[in-house]
């Protein structure tokens, strides 16, 4: 299975080029590319993944598909960035995977995410797992 849609998220200050696979009712999980790929650095590993997860991959600030706003290239943006677009396609619940060379708020996300500290956002929480 591959990209079943693609669409553009306006959010806040920027619209994001977002894409998803999957059954719409399976558990969600986000993919983050790293920097200076696109949503496409995971085509060989979506239809994989969209058997048993609503795969969510998107084009991050700035790169590919996305909008290039001149400010908000932080980790704390970005971190912001990944929770709009939840509220927006109405993700309450996810997991959260990245690549090597996904962004370092990447990790940031994960750590302070996990004690709802994060940009505010105190209703989001993360499990780590480093393998």
């Amino acid at each position: 299975m591959t990209a079943t849609h693609t669409q553009r998220a306006a959010l806040s200050q920027v619209k994001l080029n977002d894409a998803e696979a999957g059954a719409p009712d399976a558990p969600v999980l986000f993919l983050l590319h790293g920097w200076p790929q696109t949503w496409r650095e995971w085509s060989l590993v979506i239809p994989a993944m969209a058997n048993q997860y609503r795969v969510n991959v998107r084009d991050l600030r700035g790169l590919g598909d996305s909008s290039r706003p001149d400010t908000g290239y932080d980790m704390v943006r970005g971190e912001t960035d990944l929770i709009e677009l939840a509220d927006h396609s109405g993700i309450e619940r996810s997991g959260l995977s990245g690549t090597t060379s996904a962004p370092c708020w990447l990790m940031r996300c994960l750590l302070i995410g996990a004690a709802g500290l994060s940009a505010g956002h105190s209703r989001y929480r993360a499990a780590c797992v480093f393998a």
